[in-house]
């Protein structure tokens, strides 16, 4: 991992990024700024964004990721000497815990977790030799679900739900001799909805999770 803090300076107009500025927006217009390479950010293609419990914006980007408290970008880039930091640069999808941990995937990189209290990662990765770990390092996107859990589609190996407590996986993909399974192995959505159920997108139609049954409930185009 290589962390990077920039100099503090005011943030000119840039391509990406704004900051909305006023305590009352119906009282106040919005102010715009920008947040590019040139105030920090590891790239300007922006594939992910989260503001945590903290107030900090973290952006997801093809070269790494990056944290802006309203001053400065820390960035986070892969370190190969770290084999516990993160595994890509190319960031896909960010979300944060109730412990205020941060879970983040990337392309061909598995999953990292950003330890708040430490300010390290630690990484869950695929192990072919053992079928308790990732289904697959090509992970795509991730949720957190109310409960805790962790949510994690991946773009041919499935759908891995990680319990972080005990660190227990499962594996749910798709099985041409079951209608109730997963109805394809690449996952391309993921949401939670009022009612706790929780909804899966695939290439190959939309899935309601059955809890009781650890089975799914297919949609597709008729």
């Amino acid at each position: 991992m290589s962390r990077v803090a920039r100099p503090r300076r005011p943030l000119p107009a840039g391509l990406l990024f704004l900051v909305l500025a006023g305590r009352a927006a119906a009282a106040q217009p919005m102010i715009f700024q920008h947040l590019s390479t040139e105030n920090g950010l590891p790239q300007n293609s922006v594939m992910a964004s989260l503001q945590d419990s903290q107030g900090f914006m973290w952006f997801g980007t093809e070269a790494g990721l990056g944290r802006f408290d309203g001053y400065d970008v820390t960035v986070y880039v892969r370190d190969r000497r770290a084999p516990e930091g993160l595994a890509s640069n190319y960031i896909w999808s960010i979300a944060e815990d109730r412990n205020g941990d941060l879970w983040i995937v990337g392309r061909d990189g598995g999953v990292a977790c950003w330890h708040r209290r430490t300010g390290r990662f630690s990484s869950i990765r695929h192990d072919p030799a053992d079928p308790r770990s990732l289904s697959s390092d090509a992970t795509r996107l991730l949720m957190i679900d109310s409960h805790g859990s962790v949510w994690i589609g991946t773009t041919g190996g499935g759908l891995d739900v990680l319990e972080p407590a005990t660190g227990h996986i499962e594996h749910y993909r798709n099985d041409t001799a079951r209608a109730d399974s997963l109805s394809s192995d690449v996952v391309t959505a993921l949401r939670e909805g009022r009612d706790g159920e929780i909804w899966v997108g695939t290439d190959a139609g939309l899935n309601r999770w059955l809890a009781q049954s650890k089975s799914f409930r297919r949609y597709v185009q008729d």
